[in-house]
């Protein structure tokens, strides 16, 4: 592979680009191989346990370093160089997995070494995701960032998809160990690329004081600009608000499918469906662009998605049901990915790592609070109430169907409902509509015209 060291002859923008697609290729099989081995460990743990809340609490554990640590994340991405944070984040989740290995074949495995490693790889995982989102567009011109960011979004889907068929391949041939070692390959692979190339540091805008203040302060001014580019806040907000209502209702997903179908063969392929849905919504979007106005793609597509996650819930067919799903993901990636360009455009170079680790630590630091609601609200009120004479002889029993289906379904209709309102109120608002014109845009050098 040759580096992105450019020579006097050589052309900025297509070095930038192959640097990008070689990232973003890297990063994918190292995805492949964390996702095999966190499908794999949760096998082995099902198996040892035979109890579910082991994996309710793996996810926990690998969720907190976002919530926690992304802001300071974010600040070492704009403050030290991203190559670097990419490798030793890459480097530090491989320990994880590394650890993992010894202790499984050491005959010493307990439960919670799988917990600490979680955290582990977790903490490192949070390192790394805002120094590789930030130099996007050092690498990319902007007329070619919607493509590089729907390549980015299709990583997660892509990699579900063919972990899940691989895991379930090669679990019984190799075991777990097995498993931990193509994660500890595809780490050396990731770490091996990003070894060769070259990300070009952002034009510093905040001056060079600001590289030493605190990470506090850093923060708060990552916060601030924000605040003083007040759509795009809102925007943000948007996000975290419908990140909620999605994700808690989404929690149900597998006991509402089986209640609604009683087939376990069902709900794995409304699994797949899902991902196949993400990976043609980030095809589609990097093949279409969006609309003119990228605000307009972003809202259309989080509405959609709320009208479908609402459909979802009602009582439909598995085919009805599986297509809701599909448009649900494919919608959601669009707006991902054209909300991603959009702040690359409006946030200078040396403040996205921040600005991009407080969109994420926005959309999930309520996410724990989701989950504690959402299945009380389905055991103790919906479901009870799917079986109450008033709910099977009215309305809502046509609507959603009775019992455990049909309480559940309602809660995806209730979540979805509340998210759409939310969107609508905020489309309505003007100067959200119209942030690409009122609000300044920054230039990445990548974009600047070549000096003749």
């Amino acid at each position: 592979m040759q580096t992105t060291v450019s020579s006097p002859t050589s052309n900025p923008i297509r070095s930038g680009v192959r640097t990008f697609y070689s990232l973003a290729t890297a990063q994918t099989v190292s995805q492949i191989g964390s996702t095999m081995s966190f499908l794999g460990v949760g096998i082995y743990v099902y198996q040892q346990t035979g109890e579910a809340t082991p994996l309710a609490l793996l996810s926990l554990f690998l969720l907190l370093p976002i919530i926690i640590a992304g802001g300071v994340a974010g600040v070492l991405a704009d403050r030290y160089d991203r190559r670097t944070l990419m490798i030793i984040g890459d480097t530090g989740a491989a320990l994880g997995s590394l650890a993992l290995v010894i202790s499984l074949s050491s005959g010493n495995f307990q439960l919670w070494h799988v917990y600490a490693a979680a955290l582990w790889q977790g903490l490192f995982s949070t390192l790394q995701r805002p120094a590789f989102e930030a130099s996007v567009s050092q690498l990319v011109p902007d007329e070619q960032r919607q493509r590089a960011n729907a390549i980015m979004q299709m990583s997660k889907p892509t990699a579900l998809l063919i972990a899940s068929a691989l895991t379930g391949l090669l679990y019984v041939a190799i075991g777990v160990i097995g498993i931990f070692l193509i994660d500890l390959i595809s780490f050396l692979v990731a770490v091996s690329v990003t070894l060769l190339i070259r990300i070009p540091a952002p034009p510093r805008t905040q001056g060079e004081a600001s590289a030493h203040q605190s990470m506090l302060k850093e923060w708060s001014a990552g916060l601030n600009f924000l605040w003083s580019r007040r759509p795009l806040f809102v925007l943000i907000v948007l996000g975290a608000v419908i990140g909620f209502f999605i994700t808690s209702a989404f929690a149900l997903m597998t006991p509402y499918v089986l209640a609604r179908t009683n087939s376990e063969t069902t709900l794995g392929i409304i699994n797949a469906i899902l991902s196949v849905g993400g990976v043609f919504g980030a095809i589609m979007i990097g093949v279409w662009g969006g609309f003119k106005r990228r605000i307009d793609t972003i809202m259309i597509a989080m509405i959609l998605a709320l009208i479908t996650t609402m459909l979802f819930g009602t009582n439909q067919s598995p085919i009805v049901m599986g297509a809701a799903l599909f448009v649900t993901m494919m919608s959601l990636i669009g707006a991902n990915t054209t909300l991603m360009t959009l702040l690359q455009s409006k946030v200078p170079g040396d403040m996205q790592g921040r600005v991009f680790a407080i969109f994420t630590q926005s959309t999930l630091v309520l996410t724990p609070l989701g989950y504690l609601l959402i299945g009380p609200l389905a055991d103790k009120v919906f479901i009870p109430l799917a079986g109450s004479p008033a709910w099977t002889e009215g309305t809502a029993g046509m609507l959603f169907g009775m019992d455990a289906a049909g309480g559940m379904g309602a809660l995806f209709a209730i979540t979805g409902g509340l998210g759409l309102i939310t969107a609508l109120i905020t489309y309505a608002l003007r100067s959200v509509r119209h942030m690409e014109t009122t609000l300044p845009s920054y230039q990445s050098p990548i974009d600047a015209p070549p000096e003749s």
